[in-house]
């Protein structure tokens, strides 16, 4: 029972460093340099906000770039299905056809669990 709790709460603090992850990686630099080698087909509509409807703004969220960058670094060296089931589940690409949903779900909690402890 005492396993099953550290799993859970190694998977969710893993998953809450994924998210930070993913809105660094999903802004700046980084993120035209994941658009030129994975383009979005639709990135034009995607990314329209009518000024009827969307008037107030948005406020930012903060982002742990030391710690997102240690994410991104340890991504790198995950096994390459993990690796590609993180950046499908977070990013949209690359594409994966053939593997069931909760396939990847479970994926990605393993990689989630893999960077908790590996590279804290």
């Amino acid at each position: 029972m005492d396993t099953e709790n550290s799993e859970v709460s190694l998977t969710k603090a893993g998953m809450d460093r994924l998210e930070n992850w993913y809105l660094w990686a999903s802004k700046g630099e980084r993120a035209m340099i994941m658009g030129h080698y994975y383009p979005r087909r639709v990135s034009a509509c995607a990314h329209y906000r009518s000024s009827e409807v969307w008037n107030d703004t948005d406020s930012e969220p903060l982002i742990d770039e030391d710690d997102a960058a240690k994410v991104d670094k340890a991504l790198t060296q995950l096994p390459r299905h993990l690796r590609t089931a993180v950046t499908n589940h977070y990013l949209g690409r690359p594409k994966i056809y053939g593997t069931p949903k909760d396939v990847l779900d479970g994926w990605v909690g393993q990689a989630a669990r893999e960077i908790q402890t590996r590279f804290p």
